[in-house]
This record gives C-alpha cells, structure tokens and sequence, in this order.
C-alpha cells in the first residue's frame, strides 16, 4: 500500500508518463494543484477532491455548450489526480501551531 509521499510522487509519474497527450497532462497537473493546495489549505481532503472534480466537471459542462469537445476521459484524470493528491496531502503536510509545513507525518 502506498503511503502519502509514495501516492504524491506515484500520481505526479502518472500525469507526465501516463498518457502522450498533452491534454490530457494538463487535466492531470491541474487536478494534482488543486487536490494538493486546497487540502493545505482547509485541511479537509474530501474538499480537496471534491473541489477538483467540480472543477473538471464544469470545464466539461462548458466545453459541451461553448462549442467545444467535451470529454469524459479529461474528466476523467482530473478527477482522479485531484483525489489522490488530496488524500496523499494529508498524509505529508504536517500542521505546527496552525500553519502547514512540508514534512510527513509517521505514527508509531
């Protein structure tokens, strides 16, 4: 099982490796940002996911009614690198007196 760094570094791989095209990488890395700084920033991962699937969801919705070419697949990856960031964030930012810091948290 993979642990949160191992998860973080595992998705940021993926994004870069996982597909050759390019619009699908940046579905990626814009879902692992969002997944990652909106944990850091309310400390909840499910909103950390949440807010990136949201995110993917409605560039669909809008690329479906402005003409564009909507795609479940770029849902996809957004979706799910928003998610797996956000559960791997909380394992490696580490919260002293009340600010986050890079670090990892390990429990004995």
């Amino acid at each position: 099982m993979f642990d949160g760094l191992g998860l973080l570094v595992a998705t940021m791989l993926s994004c870069s490796a996982g597909t050759p095209e390019t619009d699908k990488q940046a579905h990626c890395y814009v879902g692992l940002a969002t997944g990652t700084w909106t944990t850091i920033l309310t400390k909840n991962p499910y909103f950390g996911g949440g807010l990136g699937c949201a995110l993917g969801a409605v560039k669909e919705i809008s690329d479906k009614q402005g003409g564009g070419v909507a795609d479940k697949y770029d849902f996809a990856y957004t979706c799910a690198a928003s998610i797996l960031s956000s559960y791997a964030s909380k394992n490696i930012i580490v919260y002293y007196e009340n600010r986050p810091m890079v670090g990892y948290r390990i429990k004995f």
